[in-house]
């Protein structure tokens, strides 16, 4: 069972950068277009200090050609084909989704920020956002290729 505290698996916003610290500012060079989307923490950073960790973009949109492999579907978003990968969240059910009804996390282009940056997305209910512990191994498979 996955501790409930740890980052792992838990979708997150960027905090402002008005809010990150000097050092961590000029540690971590991200366009503004990669921080306005939604991350899904894939776990500590190996070569980073503590408190790193391995982040992955959740898109709404695919570019008009692409690889299946690095686009993973999260429920409700269809499959790219039978028998594919399809990424669930905790708490969603058939015909309802926390996300944007498309939702993609795109595994081609992974990059490490400290996690006093990110801030954790919450459910109505109160509970984090973040994955079924049985979409965790695809997604990290298909983000180390």
């Amino acid at each position: 069972m996955r501790d409930k505290r740890a980052p792992r698996g838990k979708v997150f916003n960027f905090k402002p950068q008005l809010e990150w610290s000097d050092g961590t500012a000029q540690q971590v060079h991200l366009s503004s277009l990669y921080r306005s989307h939604m991350v899904v923490v894939l776990g500590k950073a190996l070569q980073r200090p503590p408190g790193w960790v391995r982040i992955a973009t959740v898109t709404p949109t695919l570019p008009a050609t692409f690889d299946s492999n690095h686009y993973l579907p999260i429920y409700p978003t269809g499959k790219h084909q039978k028998g594919g990968v399809q990424l669930k969240l905790c708490g969603s059910f058939d015909g309802q989704t926390i996300l944007r009804l498309l939702s993609y996390v795109k595994v081609d282009e992974i990059e490490e920020v400290p996690l006093e940056i990110l801030s954790e997305i919450y459910r109505s209910d109160g509970l984090s956002i973040s994955l079924q512990e049985k979409s965790f191994g695809p997604l990290q498979h298909y983000s180390r290729k």
